[in-house]
C-alpha cells in the first residue's frame, strides 16, 4: 500500500482486515505515518509482537535496516532518526532477514568491471 495516502482522505484502507488476514504488509512512502499506521493495526487486531522492519534508502550504500514489533517500531524509528525513502514491511517474513543479510556484503562490496564507467557513482552495482 502507499503509506502518504493511507491517512488522508485519499484513499481506504481497511486496517482491520490487514491486521487479521494478511501474512506480509508492505507500505511504501509510510514513514511519516508510521504511527497511526501501527496504532490501526494494533486497533485492527494485529499482535503487537508482529515483526515489523523499516529499510530506509534500500539497496543503496547508506541502507539502514531497523528490526522491532508493531508496539515498538514507532518510538524506535523516532530514536533512530529514520529518513525517507524507508520501506516499511509487517510481518513474519521480517525474520528472514538474517538469512538473507549475506546478501548485503556482497552488494556493498561489489566491484564494476570495464564497461561500467556510468555507474562509479554507485559502487553497489555489479556490472555483468
Amino acid at each position: 500500500m502507499t503509506g502518504h495516502k493511507a491517512h488522508n482522505g485519499c484513499g481506504e484502507v481497511r486496517w482491520r482486515d490487514l491486521a487479521r488476514s494478511v501474512d506480509t504488509i508492505v507500505i511504501l512512502m509510510g514513514l511519516q505515518n508510521l504511527r497511526e499506521s501501527m496504532k490501526q493495526l494494533l486497533e485492527g487486531g494485529c499482535e503487537p509482537g508482529r515483526p515489523v522492519a523499516l529499510v530506509q534508502s534500500g539497496t543503496r550504500p547508506v541502507q539502514r535496516t531497523l528490526v522491532a514489533t508493531v508496539a515498538t517500531i514507532a518510538d524506535l524509528a523516532e530514536g533512530a532518526e529514520f529518513k525517507s525513502p524507508t520501506l516499511i514491511v509487517v510481518g513474519e517474513v521480517v525474520n528472514f532477514r538474517r538469512r538473507l543479510q549475506w546478501r548485503e556484503s556482497i552488494i556493498r562490496d561489489a566491484t564494476l568491471v570495464a564497461g561500467c564507467e556510468a555507474l562509479e557513482a554507485t559502487p553497489w552495482t555489479h556490472c555483468v
